[in-house]
């Protein structure tokens, strides 16, 4: 034990040790997290959730509304951000007086032919970075965060379904947190250890989060922000103890910085001889060019 307090003691002595969050998968009823293996020990199951396009509101452009996709509608409550393709190309399309933005691939499965809408202009995700539009709903509108409620590119991004644009809540998925990581807004899940909505979110207060979805569904009709509602059926992890549905949320860590060092690393692998020899740019190389910052954290 002294040995590791002193190896975290050097490591915090050259400013390689951080404080932030770490994606993992949760269970609501035993209230901890699961490591990989426990993951692996639930196993999938196949379960139908609700599949959602919501329309957001360009800010200074008049009717004109970009589209995003979600299959877990209650996470639209922490919603910081729309993260696009940067290589997809998106259509700014008119219907009757309201304009919609999505992927051009993506236009056949919302309107039924071209007959129906207008193409104001065509534009890579790259070039629509940084768009900013009007938060879904109230409980978060005052963030003053640079980057909150704006647009934003990551590769993950596809057009295989929804609208090619993905609604990002980075307390509540490992893609979503990495591309709001740097952006200097907080990462925010306002939900108890049983994943039951806080007192400040009032309407959904004291919920389980799964089972406000058609509640909020119901809302975002009602506010006519509700373009498109589908099934849509998918593998889902579940808890091996209890068959509870996981969630995935942000959980406090302390991280070894590994950017920082990698390049060291790297360098040394090269010096080392390995038996067999493969290893040192194949297996080892590859896992050491790929390795992310190393949450030493434990929560049980």
């Amino acid at each position: 034990m002294e040995s590791i307090w002193w190896v975290v003691k050097q490591l915090w002595d050259k400013g390689l040790v951080y404080e932030g969050h770490y994606i993992l998968p949760y269970c609501p009823r035993c209230s901890t997290v699961l490591s990989n293996h426990e993951l692996n020990l639930g196993g999938y199951q196949d379960v139908y959730d609700p599949a959602i396009t919501v329309r957001f509101k360009v800010k200074d452009e008049a009717d004109t509304f970009l589209c995003a996709w979600t299959t877990t509608p209650w996470t639209l409550i922490s919603n910081l951000g729309l993260t696009l393709g940067p290589d997809i190309v998106y259509a700014k399309v008119k219907e009757g007086d309201t304009c919609y933005i999505l992927a051009k691939e993506r236009l056949s499965a919302y309107f039924k032919s071209p007959e129906e809408y207008t193409v104001i202009w065509e534009k890579k995700g790259s070039e629509l970075t940084g768009l900013s539009y009007e938060p879904l709903f109230p409980y978060f509108k005052d963030l003053t965060a640079e980057g909150a409620f704006k647009t934003h590119t990551a590769a993950f991004v596809t057009t295989e379904d929804g609208t090619g644009i993905v609604h990002t809540a980075p307390g509540f998925g490992e893609d979503d947190y990495n591309v709001l990581k740097d952006s200097g807004l907080p990462v925010i899940a306002p939900v108890d250890a049983e994943c039951k909505f806080l007192p400040e979110i009032n309407e959904y207060a004291g919920r389980f989060v799964k089972d406000c979805d058609k509640d909020i569904i119901s809302r975002l009709k009602e506010e006519n922000k509700l373009v498109k509602r589908d099934q849509y059926l998918h593998a889902y992890p579940h808890c091996w103890r209890c068959s509870s549905p996981l969630i995935y949320r942000a959980v406090g860590s302390w991280f070894v910085d590994i950017q920082k060092i990698k390049d060291k690393m790297l360098s040394a692998n090269s010096q080392i001889k390995w038996v067999p020899d493969h290893l040192q740019s194949g297996r080892f190389g590859k896992w050491l060019e790929g390795a992310r910052d190393w949450a030493i954290s434990r929560n049980r």
